[in-house]
């Protein structure tokens, strides 16, 4: 049925079959383009993977950059004197024997310490790492001498500092006694230190069905509340894993005034960053897993400082990691919820009245991931399987923009 003309003029066919194969030359390229993506990724990560298990295991790490002293925080009290350097003992000072407490639950395994009341490790068991083993949240510490553990404390008077974080404290358990060998959560540990006129109390309850501790500590001299810092952390997951995927870095995250906020170290490692506002929640945060602390009332600031360390990359050479040192300023206690792990939507929003999901950076086009996100997850609870729920929803997308692609066809039809 093709019109025939004279040389010059637009000849126009109705059945010519150009239109139909240069559609589906295009849905082919679209295709080949997703499988081409997503066989580079598989062979990529299986090649990091590879060079992550040949890396070899480095047991004593390098050390530090020497910590510079903290600087004195504005409008806080005058420093409470110093402790002797030979303090004469007292019938009231804490007696207490090398401590190590594990707490054993469905989604975590933690240990605590005794020796300055801190959290040393803390597993999750449904997560592995680019090396196959369970994924430890709590990294390992460069520097062993400063014991840089979630729930340290920070003091300006250096004596103070080594008594607080460096002593055995008194071990109180409820909830479980532990006739097992390790404690099962819900569970309540209370750690007591007294040196002197030096009196310290760090209180940990352990939840069972979330990544969750609630944390609280109490610090005080002669009976006045002693100014200092609660450490949250400077690191956070194994380091390979930073090695791995050195364009997600470390970084603070917060919620300032209602607004997420997330800040790299300074570039002088010598600056203490302030930040201040109506601070809901802080934590560090890594690509796929985050270490949240929730004060039960907002906080006026935090603090974030550069720890530059070495330690040996994937290829066995050294190479430089920024670590971020993140304190909270505190005078005499402080009240926490910390969470520690996976930044699942179902776990970050178990957490009520936190508002943790927002750490969960979907990007410019959230307004479409997140639909996206929870139906495929409501479609998963049913097949309990995410490659079919894949399957599904994108039969279902196609089945609902049929319509429109129909009606582009009879469009494209009519202009032929």
């Amino acid at each position: 049925d093709a019109i025939h003309s004279a040389p010059g003029v637009l000849i126009r066919c109705r059945s010519c079959p150009l239109p139909r194969i240069m559609e589906k030359r295009v849905l082919a390229a679209i295709v080949l383009s997703v499988v081409v993506l997503f066989v580079f990724r598989y062979f990529e990560e299986r090649r990091l993977a590879e060079l992550a298990k040949r890396q070899p295991r480095v047991t004593k790490q390098a050390t530090t950059i020497p910590e510079p002293a903290p600087a004195p925080l504005p409008k806080e009290p005058p420093p409470p004197p110093q402790l002797p350097e030979a303090p004469a003992p007292v019938p009231s000072d804490t007696k207490a024997a090398s401590q190590v407490l594990v707490i054993d639950g469905p989604m975590y395994r933690a240990v605590l310490d005794n020796r300055g009341a801190v959290l040393t490790s803390w597993r999750l068991k449904d997560y592995k790492s680019g090396r196959g083993e369970v994924f430890e949240m709590i990294a390992a510490a460069h520097d062993a001498e400063n014991r840089p553990f979630p729930g340290a404390l920070v003091l300006d008077d250096p004596a103070l500092a080594a008594a607080v974080n460096g002593e055995h404290y008194s071990t109180e358990v409820s909830g479980d006694d532990g006739s097992a060998g390790t404690l099962a959560p819900p569970v309540t540990v209370v750690m007591r230190l007294r040196r002197g006129d030096l009196a310290v109390e760090k209180r940990f309850h352990f939840v069972r069905e979330n990544y969750l501790v609630d944390f609280s500590a109490s610090f005080d001299w002669a009976g006045r509340p002693l100014p200092g810092r609660m450490l949250l952390g400077q690191d956070i997951g194994p380091e390979h894993e930073h090695l791995l995927n050195p364009s997600f870095s470390l970084t603070s995250i917060s919620n300032l005034g209602g607004k997420v906020k997330r800040e790299g170290p300074p570039k002088d490692e010598k600056e203490i960053r302030r930040i201040e506002g109506e601070v809901r929640w802080v934590g560090l945060d890594m690509h796929y897993f985050t270490l949240i602390a929730i004060p039960r009332r907002p906080l006026t600031a935090f603090e974030i400082q550069k720890r530059p360390v070495k330690t040996a990359g994937l290829d066995g050479k050294e190479v430089n990691r920024d670590l971020v040192r993140l304190t909270i300023p505190s005078t005499g206690s402080g009240l926490y919820q910390i969470y520690l792990g996976p930044k699942k939507q179902s776990n970050l929003e178990a957490v009520q009245g936190a508002g943790l999901s927002a750490a969960i950076d979907y990007g410019m086009f959230s307004f479409l991931v997140v639909p996206l996100l929870y139906s495929l997850r409501w479609i998963q609870q049913y097949v309990h399987n995410y490659g079919l729920a894949i399957i599904i929803l994108t039969l279902l997308l196609t089945l609902l923009l049929f319509p429109f692609r129909l009606k582009q066809v009879f469009s494209m039809k009519k202009m032929q």
